[in-house]
């Protein structure tokens, strides 16, 4: 838990000196689009997606990076959209948000992380209280006739959070986001208003030892499936029952190490052996993965990190002049990005 403390005290000055002022940055390019949205405000934030919606920009999924918030322009026409904002300090009341939203024809769209109102209480548990889940949902233009409900789950404890998602699975939920707010895990579920087929959940845990996630490769080999944009489970992870015929893929865990020059070292070696990026396992490492046996390199990885919002910026949308596109977000030791372009 210091390690969390610490981290937020070495950059919560930056964070809230940058957002006394909005940000947004576009750059195009013949291959990637991307939008970028800053705000210290919920309304300044939810008016900046939408402005970028209504341009035709859409959420990068898997992002877990707020502050920094990123969309990314679709190649070909997409349906016009409406973003909406929610934040919520405890599950029931998001569950209420939530549940009010789908009503009017929302459905999940991101999580984008979680802010801190309460940094300068008294105390590590008056601090994780005052953190604040948020998230995107979305529907298609005006139309408020429901397609879809959700669950939110918050636990302090990993044996019961499988207990629930799997009781919820077997109804036909299935997760869709993910987060951990230091002082436990919650978990977003959701389900077409039609049946459908129920869903099977593992998470390898230890109230002993925790677990090994050198042990994915066995996992996979049970029939399980790593889910991509794990987010920030604080050490935990989570797999689902596949249930496609396909043979699985093959996984790779690399240890994180938090300088980026050697982490990046690691991607490359991995990348030359045909593995690309699928999902963060925070504070663990990366999981990548690739067809099974397939060697060919076909995925060139950059990784970009800063606790400063602008030259990220500024640095990611460089970056997609290249061709590179994001594959992950998350924080690290700040923030991290993942991009990619194909050889």
């Amino acid at each position: 838990m210091r390690m969390y403390i610490n981290r937020i005290a070495k950059f919560a000055l930056p964070v809230i000196v940058l957002f006394l002022i909005p940000s947004v940055l576009t750059t195009q390019t013949a291959q990637h689009d991307y939008h970028v949205v800053l705000g210290e405000k919920s309304e300044i934030i939810q008016k900046g997606l939408q402005e970028a919606a209504d341009r035709g920009y859409r959420l990068v999924p898997g992002q877990d990076g707020w502050p920094l918030i990123v969309l990314e322009k679709p190649t070909g026409d997409v349906e016009p959209i409406d973003y909406l904002l929610l934040g919520a300090r405890k599950a029931a009341t998001m569950q209420k948000q939530m549940d009010e939203a789908s009503a009017q024809g929302y459905r999940f769209a991101s999580i984008l992380g979680f802010s801190f109102k309460s940094i300068g209480m008294r105390g590590v548990a008056d601090f994780w209280a005052g953190t604040e889940l948020l998230l995107v949902m979305q529907r298609e233009k005006g139309k408020a006739a429901r397609t879809h409900e959700q669950k939110v789950l918050a636990t302090q404890r990993p044996k019961t959070l499988q207990t629930e998602l799997n009781a919820e699975g077997q109804k036909g939920f299935r997760l869709v986001g993910q987060a951990n707010t230091g002082s436990e895990w919650s978990a977003v579920l959701e389900r077409p208003l039609q049946s459908v087929a129920p869903h099977e959940y593992l998470i390898p845990w230890s109230s002993w030892s925790g677990w090994d996630p050198h042990s994915i490769p066995k996992i996979a080999d049970g029939g399980y499936q790593v889910i991509a944009g794990q987010g920030r489970w604080n050490g935990l992870g989570i797999f689902e029952k596949s249930t496609s015929e396909a043979e699985s893929p093959d996984y790779l865990f690399l240890d994180i190490d938090y300088k980026v020059a050697k982490m990046q070292k690691k991607v490359d070696e991995a990348s030359a052996r045909g593995y690309r990026f699928l999902a963060f396992l925070i504070p663990y490492g990366l999981v990548m993965q690739r067809e099974k046996g397939k060697t060919a390199h076909t995925y060139e990885t950059k990784i970009l990190s800063g606790s400063k919002m602008q030259p990220l910026e500024k640095d990611l949308l460089a970056e997609a002049q290249k061709g590179f596109h994001i594959a992950g977000m998350n924080w690290v030791s700040d923030i991290w990005i993942i991009m990619e372009r194909s050889e």
